[in-house]
């Protein structure tokens, strides 16, 4: 396997790990290097080996994990801040039913503080 593409896959699956442990800032580190390695084989004749080829196989098949990983952590995320949306909203209102069975929001009135001289 050429040295780029080994390293290539060694970058993809610290990302994934990376991605696995939700240590989600350090892609940022990897990716600038990824680009790179992609970048260097644009021109070059080599790309178009057997050898390089079944390897960049193996790599698209880890990069396609990753995406798939990636994805999740975001929908994980979006999540999360829909829990921590409604249960700020819980602190702050109620949402009750009416006599005729209309949704009313009852809230919290706001807090004062009275100031004595």
């Amino acid at each position: 396997m050429p040295q780029r593409i080994e390293r290539l896959k060694e970058l993809l699956l610290q990302d994934r790990d990376a991605l696995r442990s939700g240590e989600i800032t350090s892609l940022a580190a990897t990716s600038t290097v990824i680009d790179e390695i992609i970048s260097s084989y644009e021109a070059d004749p080599e790309i178009a080996s057997d050898e390089t080829q079944a390897a960049l196989t193996e790599v698209r098949a880890i990069a396609a994990k990753n995406v798939r990983l990636l994805g999740a952590a975001i929908e994980g995320t979006k999540a999360a801040r829909e829990q921590i949306e409604m249960i700020r909203r819980a602190t702050t209102q109620l949402n009750t039913y009416s006599s005729n069975g209309d949704v009313t929001n009852v809230t919290a009135p706001a807090g004062k503080i009275e100031k004595r001289a």
